[in-house]
């Protein structure tokens, strides 16, 4: 039962204290206060005596009981005359006929209903089973008790968890809603969408008709739970960290509280690629694997290898079960035991953990041994190459020098389609296998390298200590220039890049030397230097060849580097060439992403909103658009010579782009 735990009563208590502006502060929950507001306009039109419904819903975790036991505080305020009958559905208490009415009468009726049956007046404790008179004897003592009572002013019949309440009790509700008329009552109802199925059909209808308000809780965004980890813990949450929790978490406040207060600070602060699950989450697992039967522990184990959602092919494969038959039955078990949801759609079917954190726990309770074997049978099953090379060094148990060049082989390919969120992953696995000392640490290089062009500098700075202790190279000071740059060091970044080309041969590594020009590129985009933009991005497209990634990107940057010296013209012409030439992937995003922010500063502000809806990313391995993008808001800005529309436009198309594509920490 999500409305009665302790757990949920926590989480009541943890959100409360957080402030709203557009809710009273002493009842408001973060990034509820859309619907406390509409719940406030519920209770105003049942005072004015329209008969209200609404149900609020949202999957376990979502916070319903909190949002719930917030509005009901706000109702039983003082001086505001509101009367509360409230009960809370329980899975076990489902089977007794009256359990949920003899909470809403805890108090014994204003004007009884005795003689309806010819019986005594009806008792409020739960009985094993109901006739039809005493039913309608039941609905008549409450209908009479809501309307004596809504005579002194409004009522509210709230139910958490609606969908465990005895068929008895829904019974006797649904007649009572259906006859009452120009009353002062609102009944609100918490619903888990997931067992909507169960609900019993007059219900079920009953709340499916158009006069029923229907509030979803939306799962919490990154700011929200910068703000919730700020007023609870004290804990200022970086956007990494925040985007991190959201995406571990689904956006649920329950296990974001929860690990938030069972993590250390320092977890935060720093880094982390990923997250366990909450200590709730890994005894529910515990307690579900030691009752599971065998085919059910191997399914889910699978699904966790996998990872969350799966095909069911693969789960058989993964698994190692005998046909489809025995995936089927584990999937019926683990869909009664509320952990697994098997979802079909016109073109696929496929398997996924019903709460965030299952399958983080149940990989940790699986044995070593075990799951070195499905990261072994999962790289012969999954389709893509990434996947199945990630499988692969999960499998290895030490070094592998055959596997180590695999995955640089497939960093190469990678990068020429700009998609550095792949090229990095390959890279830190490849030089985790490696034991050749100057390999490792190029391969390192590399990939903290790659990490900033994926817009992944939390990770990257990670590295920062273990980079500068490396022995004195070309790419050494490229690397250390690039992260100083896109972390607002420009002394730094100009004292590292200037050792970087002193260091670099043109003429044996061209393409290492225009890396490196292209680092100037972008110091230069990051203090508005259009000399330094133009100059150097000059020396990168000379030694490269159209289309490459250093071509491309520097060219993303050169036209605003024009524009920076006045040159308008010639800044728009540039951007058309250079899309003439990119290819339909993350490199062509670039182009579009420079293209926008030069229109913007020309005051093209459609133009630029086209430009910038159609350089949004289109996968993980795009960070670098929006890194860009970021350095282009803040500096731009700064050095804006635009119409106010302009000026006013790069915070909203920031936003827009932000929530296209994630965590991506803002570098100035």
């Amino acid at each position: 039962m999500a409305g009665a735990t302790p757990t949920s009563a926590s989480l009541v208590r943890m959100q409360r204290a957080v402030p709203d502006d557009e809710t009273a502060p002493d009842r408001s929950l973060v990034g509820r206060a859309g619907v406390l507001a509409e719940l406030d306009e519920a209770l105003r039109r049942a005072r004015r005596g329209t008969v209200g419904t609404v149900v609020l819903s949202g999957p376990s975790g979502a916070g319903r009981t909190a949002v719930l036991e917030s509005f009901l505080e706000h109702c039983r305020g003082a001086g505001r005359g509101v009367r509360v009958l409230s009960a809370v559905g329980d899975a076990w208490e489902s089977q007794l006929a009256l359990a949920g009415y003899s909470q809403l009468m805890d108090t014994a009726p204003l004007r009884s209903a005795k003689g309806y049956d010819a019986a005594p007046m009806p008792s409020a404790m739960p009985v094993p089973e109901l006739s039809v008179p005493q039913a309608a004897n039941y609905a008549a003592t409450l209908t009479t008790h809501l309307e004596t009572l809504q005579l002194r002013g409004p009522v509210v019949v709230a139910v958490d968890d609606v969908h465990h309440l005895d068929e008895a009790s829904v019974r006797i509700l649904v007649f009572v809603m259906r006859r009452l008329k120009s009353s002062k009552v609102l009944f609100l109802f918490t619903l888990d969408p997931s067992y909507s199925h169960a609900l019993p059909p007059g219900l079920r209808d009953l709340l499916g008709q158009y006069r029923v308000r229907q509030l979803r809780l939306d799962p919490l965004d990154a700011e929200d739970v910068r703000r919730l980890a700020r007023s609870r813990f004290g804990l200022d949450l970086g956007d990494t960290a925040a985007q991190g929790l959201v995406r571990h978490t689904r956006g649920l406040p329950r296990p974001i509280l929860e690990l938030l207060q069972e993590m250390p600070p320092e977890t935060w602060q720093s880094w982390f690629p990923s997250l366990p699950a909450s200590a709730r989450m890994q005894s529910r697992v515990r307690g579900l694997m030691a009752d599971a039967t065998p085919g059910l522990v191997e399914v889910a184990e699978a699904l966790a290898v996998l990872g969350s959602p799966a095909g069911l092919a693969e789960i058989q494969q993964v698994s190692g079960l005998s046909g489809p038959e025995a995936v089927i039955e584990a999937l019926d078990e683990g869909h009664r035991a509320g952990l697994l949801r098997w979802t079909v759609d016109h073109d696929c079917s496929t398997v996924s953990f019903v709460e965030p954190g299952a399958a983080e726990a149940i990989y940790e309770q699986a044995l070593p041994s075990r799951r070195l074997a499905l990261h072994r049978r999962a790289a012969a099953v999954v389709p893509l190459e990434a996947d199945r090379l990630a499988h692969r060094v999960a499998a290895a148990a030490g070094p592998d020098a055959d596997l180590a060049a695999e995955l640089e082989d497939f960093a190469a390919r990678q990068g020429e389609r700009g998609a550095w969120q792949d090229v990095s992953s390959a890279l830190f696995s490849a030089a985790r296998l490696t034991t050749d000392p100057q390999r490792h640490d190029h391969r390192l290089l590399r990939a903290v390298d790659a990490s900033v062009g994926a817009g992944d500098i939390a990770r990257a700075q990670t590295w920062t200590s273990a980079v500068e202790a490396m022995p004195s190279s070309s790419l050494r000071s490229s690397v250390l220039g690039y992260l100083s740059t896109v972390s607002g060091q420009s002394r730094s970044a100009r004292h590292h890049l200037e050792e970087a080309w002193r260091s670099s041969d043109a003429d044996r590594d061209p393409a290492a030397a225009a890396q490196v020009a292209q680092r100037f590129v972008l110091h230069g985009l990051a203090s508005w230097d259009g000399p330094l933009m133009t100059e150097w991005g000059e020396t990168a497209m000379s030694l490269t060849e159209a289309g490459s990634p250093a071509h491309i990107e520097s060219e993303a940057i050169y036209g605003l580097g024009l524009y920076a010296r006045g040159r308008l013209q010639d800044a728009e012409a540039a951007y058309e060439r250079a899309t003439g030439h990119a290819g339909e992937n993350a490199q062509k995003q670039r182009i579009q992403m420079g293209a926008a922010w030069l229109a913007l500063r020309a005051d093209q502000v459609e133009s630029a909103l086209v430009g910038f809806e159609a350089a949004t990313p289109s996968g993980p391995s795009s960070g670098h658009s929006c890194r860009q993008s970021r350095l282009c808001d803040t500096k731009a800005s700064l050095n804006s010579t635009a119409s106010t529309s302009a000026q006013v436009f790069p915070a909203r198309a920031s936003a827009r782009l932000a929530a296209s594509t994630g965590a991506i920490p803002k570098v100035f």
